[in-house]
């Protein structure tokens, strides 16, 4: 293509919306920078978690608010691996359950999760796992570490025959619910959907820029006749000395060319229809 005056506009448009979707897509990418380190640990994980590495692990700190929120960051991360499995053996039901989205409806309490509690025995010790109901039986669960709060320790202590003292229940609480798998199938869906749009745009402006007859404006100039034909005879008319600028609008004889780089446009005045 000739380098015409209107391959300039397009080539100015399009730099400037390659600029912009290229910022965008920045600006997304670190946005969800978070999110690639659950979804790393949902595709590679979960991993497997030694009893002695378990049992190395020290008590985590509650700074509130975590529990039904196990993505937010108070859990158990090593490098960037918080997704683990683990197997013990012996699992005992503590009778101690957890509901969470408990809500008022028509004077009558609608409860949404239940979850109940196990004591899994980890060598001489046990691991207190949170885990749907009926799910008691198994001795293989997947999740995330959390912290372990005084007061439902208390209540494990009250319920529970096995724990003699202190030292037979570990620090922390096994989070092996689903909700971490819930939450990243939701920002999986939201990235995949992010990143496809982004593709897209990037993808049609570079297609415009390789090839400026792809531009809106040179599809416009179909309708007056041959694209390039015109092209060129727009930019004989802009060196012309009847050209001359009124705002926006750089106007010659046939043409009235909009100088944007949001929204270039070019149409024919009157004496183009004559």
């Amino acid at each position: 293509m000739k380098n015409n005056y209107v391959n300039k506009m397009i080539f100015k448009n399009n730099a400037v919306f390659l600029i912009i979707i290229l910022t965008v897509t920045l600006s997304v990418v670190c946005f969800l920078k978070p999110v690639y380190k659950n979804i790393y640990n949902y595709f590679c994980g979960p991993f497997e978690m030694k009893p002695e590495n378990l049992l190395s692990i020290s008590e985590l700190k509650d700074e509130g608010g975590f529990i039904e929120k196990p993505l937010q960051n108070n859990y158990y991360i090593n490098g960037n691996k918080f997704y683990y499995r683990i197997t013990g053996y012996e699992p005992i039901k503590t009778r101690v359950r957890y509901t969470v989205n408990t809500y008022t409806d028509n004077s009558q309490t609608v409860v949404k999760n239940i979850y109940e509690y196990l004591l899994l025995k980890i060598e001489e010790r046990y691991l207190l796992v949170r885990v749907p109901l009926n799910n008691s039986s198994a001795t293989k669960f997947s999740g995330m570490i959390l912290p372990l709060t005084p007061a439902l320790k208390h209540e494990i202590k009250l319920h529970s025959e096995v724990l003699s003292n202190d030292e037979d229940l570990l620090p922390f609480i096994f989070d092996a619910t689903g909700n971490f798998e819930k939450h990243v199938y939701y920002q999986l869906a939201i990235t995949i959907t992010l990143f496809a749009i982004l593709i897209f745009f990037n993808y049609k402006i570079i297609i415009r820029i390789m090839n400026p007859k792809k531009h809106p404006l040179y599809k416009k100039l179909s309708i007056y006749g041959a694209p390039e034909e015109i092209a060129e005879s727009i930019t004989r008319e802009v060196m012309d000395d009847y050209t001359y600028e009124d705002g926006k609008y750089l106007r010659t004889y046939n043409w009235n060319i909009k100088r944007s780089l949001f929204r270039p446009d070019i149409t024919s005045n009157y004496r183009t229809n004559k």
